[in-house]
């Protein structure tokens, strides 16, 4: 991968952004907002996907 992956090694930060699901993505904006996410697995490389996250 080609970018940051963070662990919730003590799930305090899932619990204070309410996370359902395991595995849970989140695109956090170099502004801190999250700008995209998904509580479930995911095919990064889906057209659908892709283009959600060129937007962005």
């Amino acid at each position: 991968m080609d970018f940051p992956v963070l662990m919730d090694v003590d799930n305090k930060v899932s619990a204070q952004w309410n996370v359902i699901a395991f595995p849970s993505t989140f695109v956090v904006g170099s502004d801190g907002n999250i700008h995209y996410g998904v509580n479930a697995a995911i095919e990064w490389d889906d057209p659908k996907i892709i283009r959600i996250l060129e937007s962005l």
